[in-house]
């Protein structure tokens, strides 16, 4: 591997504009049948995939393809390799909730096989949690002031106006409601889990499991 400047948590990096960065992204970012294309035409993310749909196999006694969490870190990592072995190599990476995961395998804090078990066992945790729905908001605080129902939380600030709610018990329908009715611009998040939320503080256990991954310190520039 190259060094690389990682930039973690709530950060501003200033790089040159000529700089590579490589962004990893979570939850909600999948679609249909997404990097089939890619599997099939690349040999280089193919080795990589593949390599990841062994662990996930092990791990879940199902294909990779059935498991939308483990698949988004596989597709990821995959990509960030193959771009790699492409000679396209970046200056710095940046990474959001799941994407975290494929950026420190990639950056070789820890394996990739290690990045799929935790997730995998932080899942096992996650369905002991009360479920819950995510909604990307394209409006700012001010703005949707008083439209959570009950239940509803801001759960992540990507920029000024573009933020995710988070929505337990009954407060999802309502608040979708009341967004409608004030003219709010929304999307529906595929996840079922109450995710950047104080909730997931009850999953103490993933804590412990975390450390008996052998982590390495990243290179940086």
């Amino acid at each position: 591997h190259t060094r690389y400047r990682l930039v973690t948590g709530v950060q501003t990096c200033a790089l040159p504009i000529s700089d590579t960065v490589f962004m990893f992204p979570g939850s909600g970012t999948s679609a249909k049948r997404f990097s089939e294309d890619i599997y099939e035409n690349s040999s280089i993310f193919r080795k990589y995939y593949d390599r990841c749909r062994e662990t996930a196999r092990d791990l879940t006694g199902k294909d990779l393809d059935e498991s939308t969490d483990l698949k988004i870190i596989s597709v990821n990592y995959s990509t960030a390799m193959m771009l790699e072995e492409m000679g396209i190599v970046p200056s710095a990476l940046v990474g959001h909730s799941l994407g975290e995961y494929s950026m420190a395998a990639f950056a070789g804090i820890f394996s990739i096989e290690d990045a799929l078990r935790l997730e995998y066992e932080r899942s096992q945790l996650i369905k002991g949690l009360p479920e819950g729905r995510m909604i990307s908001v394209a409006a700012d605080d001010n703005s949707i002031k008083g439209l959570l129902a009950d239940g509803a939380v801001i759960a992540c600030r990507n920029v000024r106006d573009r933020l995710v709610v988070t929505c337990t018990g009954n407060s999802f329908e309502e608040t979708l409601q009341n967004f409608r009715k004030n003219h709010i611009r929304y999307t529906v998040v595929d996840v079922n889990s109450c995710a950047h939320t104080d909730v997931m503080d009850r999953i103490s256990e993933y804590r412990s499991e975390e450390h008996t991954s052998e982590l390495q310190s990243p290179t940086s520039i």
